[in-house]
């Protein structure tokens, strides 16, 4: 009871002064209470739907495998308000987000996007995945599901979110190594991953806390039967620097879906988007004309007329 009291009142903006929350999950928790309920008051247009802040049901283990967390009846995780005392995360929202009106035309549709926040929120990024079609610079086929309807944020995406929140520098890494050994394996730069980037086990290397891709005598080595999960989480200086914000991430992923986030993505953000273009199987007129419209249908190298059975 004191714990939800606790919780309720902070998120009001009743809590007094003096009395302070020691437990960073729960700062977090409620931090990114704060945020929802800001966000819901004040709908950004580009945020067609915001759905509620709810504890996950499912964690992800160090083996990148989904699995069901214990559930008691007095535990808050089945609960939809993240007003519920106890609650520990991590925490799951649902958004779906339009893309900018000068997107290609495969872009110009309802993107709904799941976000899985930890308890090193606002220090630490959430997990993004995109349901649905979508093929771009700035995302990519999860490592454990290789289904065409569900892609995560790429490394390219996380580096410039995390660049734009810590002022254009990224220090901490994970730096791959190879023959599974930490320290004299040959290095392998271009398999490098963001500390906030999960190491699947399988790989070996170091998480290079200050940058310098020196693995240092403070900095821990990894072989193939052991990973930290993420950098983050044995270098909790990559944390100090950096603070994100709800509104200001959503932004950011809206942006994504419109055009390159830095110029020297440009190129490579419009290679992804023509491929993405011609394999889109629907377009945004289908919203308009219905499906039978002859350009809801768009292929390769087949005439329209020879292509659509005009019985439809």
């Amino acid at each position: 009871m004191a714990m939800a009291w606790l919780l309720l009142s902070l998120c009001l903006g009743e809590l007094p002064e003096a009395q302070l929350v020691t437990d960073e999950t729960a700062i977090g928790g409620i931090q990114l209470c704060r945020e929802v309920s800001a966000l819901r008051s004040d709908l950004p247009s580009y945020v067609v739907k915001l759905g509620h802040l709810y504890e996950a049901r499912q964690s992800l283990s160090k083996k990148r495998r989904l699995r069901l967390r214990e559930h008691k009846d007095s535990s808050p995780l089945w609960s939809s308000s993240c007003l519920t005392g106890g609650a520990t995360g991590p925490w799951r929202l649902k958004i779906d987000l339009a893309a900018p009106s000068t997107a290609p035309t495969a872009f110009r549709k309802h993107h709904r996007a799941i976000l899985v926040f930890g308890k090193t929120w606002p220090q630490s990024l959430p997990s993004i995945r995109f349901v649905g079609q979508l093929k771009s610079l700035y995302v990519k086929p999860p490592d454990e599901d290789k289904s065409d309807h569900v892609r995560e944020a790429s490394s390219k995406l996380l580096a410039r979110l995390q660049e734009a929140a810590s002022g254009g520098r990224i220090a901490c890494m994970w730096r791959q190594t190879a023959n599974c050994n930490a320290t004299h394996g040959e290095r392998e730069p271009d398999r490098d991953r963001l500390c906030s980037e999960n190491v699947p086990l399988g790989n070996s290397g170091f998480c290079d806390c200050n940058g310098d891709n020196q693995k240092n005598s403070d900095e821990l080595g990894y072989g193939c039967q052991s990973t930290p999960g993420n950098c983050e989480t044995v270098c909790p200086q990559a944390l100090q620097d950096r603070r994100y914000d709800l509104k200001w991430l959503l932004w950011q992923l809206h942006r994504s879906l419109g055009g390159a986030m830095h110029p020297k993505d440009e190129k490579p953000w419009q290679l992804a988007a023509t491929a993405f273009e011609e394999d889109a199987s629907t377009v945004v007129k289908y919203q308009s004309y219905g499906p039978k419209h002859a350009m809801f249908f768009k292929t390769n190298g087949v005439e329209l007329e020879k292509a659509i059975d005009p019985r439809m």
